[in-house]
């Protein structure tokens, strides 16, 4: 099983809310809706494509490969804010 997950605060309502990216096991892929079509798994090496970023990319990502460890990134992304 691999799940990359990131955490999103709202501290206006004081709660941090877990948001699964995608979750991938030998029967099932499911992807949140925000990354559909912009993220590839790849389970052979337990490898990531994300595309067409966005600012709100940016941030520390979690992964966690059931059997093998839990690992961490962190994404910057760099570019002009839309007006």
């Amino acid at each position: 099983v691999f799940i990359l997950y990131n955490y999103i605060s709202l501290p206006q309502e004081g709660v941090i809310y877990l948001n699964i990216i995608i979750q991938h096991t030998a029967t099932n892929n499911s992807t949140t809706p925000a990354y559909e079509g912009r993220i590839t798994f790849f389970p052979s090496t337990a490898s990531l494509e994300l595309r067409d970023l966005t600012l709100e990319d940016g941030g520390d990502y979690s992964v966690n490969v059931f059997g093998s460890g839990v690992g961490r990134i962190k994404l910057d992304v760099y570019g002009k804010q839309p007006f």
